[in-house]
């Protein structure tokens, strides 16, 4: 990743893979592309945050409005989440993955 892209978001045929900073700086940009793919059938409803190295309220908004999305959907939606994601998910009281399992529902 070069310095001027904080985040970075990469589809794959099994989730979609979020990394970097995941906040104010790079919202827009993020949004601008997972936008399609939420509403996109075809996209995995599972996201891979694992090297997700921080996030803010405009990252969590990014969250829970995939979330939110998939729903709306009749799909379930996954995450694996950094130890920082956890950390937001919690402290927020939006639940988390399971500690000890490598993929879990965001409540």
């Amino acid at each position: 990743m070069s310095e001027e892209l904080l985040c970075e978001l990469v589809r794959d045929p099994e989730c979609l893979r979020i990394s970097g900073a995941m906040t104010v700086h790079c919202a827009q940009a993020l949004y601008a592309q997972w936008l399609p793919l939420l509403t996109d059938p075809e996209t995995p409803a599972r996201v891979d945050m694992s090297a997700v190295t921080e996030i803010d309220t405009a990252g969590l908004q990014l969250l829970l409005l995939a979330r939110r999305t998939a729903r709306a959907q009749g799909r379930a939606f996954a995450i694996v989440a950094s130890p920082v994601v956890r950390a937001v998910l919690e402290l927020c009281r939006l639940g988390s993955p399971p500690a000890d399992a490598p993929t879990g529902e965001a409540a």
